[in-house]
C-alpha cells in the first residue's frame, strides 16, 4: 500500500514538472510601414487572433520597410530564399517568408502551429 502511494505521488509530481515546462516564445520578424493602418493591422488584430488559435507566444520584431537600411535586409533575406521582393508587409517565421497580408493570413497559422511542435519535440 505504501509503493502504491509512494508511485502515485511520484507520478503526480513528474506530471505537474511537465505540466509546468513552458513553451518557449516564437519570434517573428515583420517589415512593413510603421504607421500604415493596413499594416498595422496584423500586430492589432491578426497577430492575437494567431496567438489565440495556435495557443502560442509570439515576440514580434517590427521594423519599418521605409528606412532604406531596412528594406535592403528585407529584400537581401528574401533573395537568399530565392524570393523577390515585390509586396509588403513581409513575415518571417524559421526559415519561411510570408509576402503580402494574404500569404500571412493564409499561412502563419500553420507555421506557427509546426515551430511550437518541433519545440514541444526538442523538449521532450
Amino acid at each position: 500500500m505504501k509503493k502504491r502511494a509512494l508511485a502515485t505521488i511520484l507520478i503526480f509530481s513528474v506530471t505537474s514538472l511537465v505540466g509546468a515546462v513552458s513553451l518557449p516564445t516564437i519570434k517573428i520578424k515583420y517589415y512593413g510601414e510603421i504607421g500604415c493602418s493596413h499594416c498595422d493591422l496584423f500586430e492589432k488584430s491578426i497577430l492575437p487572433e494567431i496567438e489565440q488559435k495556435t495557443g502560442a507566444t509570439i515576440e514580434l520584431q517590427a521594423f519599418d520597410i521605409l528606412d532604406p537600411r531596412i528594406y535592403k535586409e528585407c529584400k537581401t533575406a528574401l533573395n537568399e530564399m530565392g524570393l523577390e521582393f515585390t509586396i509588403f508587409p513581409v513575415l518571417f517565421v524559421g526559415n519561411n517568408a510570408y509576402p503580402g497580408i494574404s500569404a500571412l493570413e493564409a499561412g502563419l497559422v500553420d507555421e506557427i502551429n509546426y515551430v511550437k511542435k518541433k519545440v514541444i519535440f526538442a523538449l521532450q
